[in-house]
């Protein structure tokens, strides 16, 4: 019987794990998309244009509409 020993988790691996959950509970956050937001999270490359697009996807399906305030 072998154990598998799991790396830890960095502390920016665990601060997007917290955001994901917290903007998800509040559903700001589509289902689905938890690695590709957790990795620009933990690269610092998630821009704005990303969170639109997420924010916009977690809205269209809960029917709420889209993000309608352009710059």
């Amino acid at each position: 019987m072998t154990t598998e020993i799991l790396p830890e988790k960095s502390p920016n691996e665990v601060l997007a794990d917290l955001v994901i959950a917290k903007l998800k509970e509040k559903g700001f956050l589509p289902d689905g998309k938890d690695d590709e937001i957790s990795s620009k999270l933990v690269a610092g490359t998630a821009n704005r244009e990303d969170w639109t697009l997420w924010v916009d996807l977690a809205q269209a399906k809960m029917g709420k509409g889209g993000n309608d305030d352009e710059d």
